[in-house]
């Protein structure tokens, strides 16, 4: 009687499209029912060979996943290292790095071209956030956060402002312990 085959390479990439952060072998065999470690290798290893998957050498061992290309919902936001930028004829494909590479597709229409002119400009390595709005006159909205926010950035900077800031939170935790330990002051 013949035994009969299982596909083991589809489980693999089903698995591998489920996770959300890359897989060791171990993960790999166990979650797709393969006996042999080495087995769970081999098959990994034919799978990115063929360009099904990805992966990559660690000083532990081997982890393997799958690039995924998302577009954004109306106001979902994707945060990461801006890694790369890829224009076609019909889309802007840009590449972050967040646990492993995620590439976030925008279509391309006159109002996104402002979009690709800021996202040339910003220096790789750097951490944006791309936002997707519903609003059709500026559909991508992008922050980088190598600047300080606006609202701590006129105050902290000024000394005076930094001692009475400390000042006022040292009175603020003065008053809370002596509204504890006093039962005559309290309301």
């Amino acid at each position: 009687m013949k035994r009969m085959k299982k596909n083991y390479k589809g489980l693999i990439i089903q698995f591998l499209n489920k996770a959300t952060a890359p897989m060791n072998v171990e993960q790999v065999r166990t979650a797709c029912g393969i006996r042999s470690r080495n087995a769970a290798l081999k098959l990994c290893l034919e799978l990115l060979t063929e360009g099904k998957i990805k992966g990559q050498k660690t000083s532990k061992g081997w982890i393997f996943w799958i690039h995924k290309s998302i577009q954004l919902k109306p106001w979902q936001e994707a945060v990461g290292t801006f890694k790369e930028l890829k224009i076609t004829k019909e889309n802007i494909k840009v590449i972050l790095k967040i646990s492993k590479d995620l590439t976030i597709t925008i279509p391309k229409t006159p109002h996104t071209e402002q979009t690709v002119q800021t996202l040339q400009k910003i220096p790789k390595g750097t951490k944006i956030a791309i936002l997707h709005t519903s609003n059709p006159q500026k559909p991508i909205m992008i922050r980088t956060f190598n600047e300080t926010a606006v609202s701590t950035k006129n105050f902290l900077s000024k000394p005076w402002f930094r001692k009475r800031a400390s000042l006022v939170a040292f009175m603020m935790v003065a008053l809370k312990k002596a509204l504890f330990t006093m039962p005559e002051l309290r309301l």
